[in-house]
């Protein structure tokens, strides 16, 4: 199993609920139950695990980051909403698709980060 040390990997330096950081260091498991468990209990943490969640963004592992996007549109809410934007971006197609698969769980309240994110970036595929 992987485990990840949540402030050297992710760049996190403190500040967060250590029930958070055990639950982001299970997500970068290579065990598909465990990445499972965590993500479920990561969306019950809500808002306090959007931004350990949002530095998984940065993540050299595919599977880290994709992790990261889907329990970020499982969240929702306004920071989580701006990370599956930027993720939009992200060089693996499937990052990108389940990125747009949260934004539109997360309904009207993309539009504007979205069109935002269109305007600054209008050159990009």
């Amino acid at each position: 199993m992987r485990i990840m040390d949540v402030g050297t990997e992710t760049g996190i330096r403190g500040g967060v609920d250590p029930a958070v950081a055990s639950l982001i260091s299970a997500l970068c498991s290579d065990e598909t139950g465990i990445r499972e468990r965590a993500r479920v209990q990561l969306v019950k943490h809500g808002r306090d695990a959007v931004e350990p969640l949002r530095h998984l963004l940065k993540s050299p592992d595919r599977q880290v980051r994709w992790e990261a996007v889907k329990t970020l549109g499982e969240i929702k809410g306004e920071r989580a909403v701006d990370a599956l934007v930027l993720s939009l971006s992200d060089e693996k197609r499937d990052i990108r698709w389940i990125a747009a698969q949260g934004l539109i769980a997360c309904g009207e309240t993309t539009l504007i980060p979205l069109l935002e994110e269109v305007i600054a970036h209008a050159d990009s595929e």
